[in-house]
């Protein structure tokens, strides 16, 4: 692909999984659930997924190389959580059914959202046997030089709305 002959990716899922994974940063209720259902392990485990969680959102913000493989990893580790979540945690076989659904398929839409844009990262790694299998997972080649992706490439008004609409799921998850 040469620069300036398709429309630029978008990164509006990006932005959703940044602020959402910044947004447990403090959340007592997690903490408070997970220590009230299974005591002492309960709150160590809410304390790994609340880093897990704000790691994600960090790297999903930076967008630079070393956050393009945090993300992919982070998104296959999702998937032991929900193990962990079902195993552990939940009240119902209703619902570890609905997890063990939503949880696969938003790993795997996540994962291949996310590889799609490993030029838009900068990163160099390929996962060649999946690109032959699915084509569709190959993202641009290149990305525009004009263009600084992450936080630091957004315009101020950008910035102050996302840091707004992180501090306001932070808040919702307070109450």
């Amino acid at each position: 692909m040469t620069v300036g002959t398709e429309r630029p990716q978008g990164y509006k899922f990006g932005w959703l999984v940044a602020a959402g994974g910044l947004s447990n940063l403090g959340n007592p209720a997690l903490v408070e659930g997970w220590g009230l259902l299974l005591g002492t392990g309960g709150v160590a485990l809410a304390a790994l997924v609340t880093t897990w969680s704000v790691v994600m959102g960090v790297a999903a913000a930076a967008v630079r190389p070393w956050s393009w493989y945090v993300v992919l990893v982070g998104h296959a580790l999702g998937l032991a959580w929900i193990a962990l979540y079902v195993t552990l945690v939940v009240p119902a076989w209703s619902d570890a059914a609905v997890a063990l659904v939503v949880a696969p398929v938003y790993s795997v839409l996540s994962f291949a959202y996310f590889y799609k844009r490993r030029a838009l990262f900068g990163a160099a790694w390929r996962w060649r046997l999946l690109e032959r299998c699915c084509p569709a997972a190959v993202g641009p080649e290149m990305r525009s030089p004009d263009v600084r992706p992450g936080f630091t490439g957004l315009s101020l008004r950008h910035r102050i709305l996302f840091v707004v609409i992180t501090a306001l799921l932070i808040l919702i998850g307070r109450a």
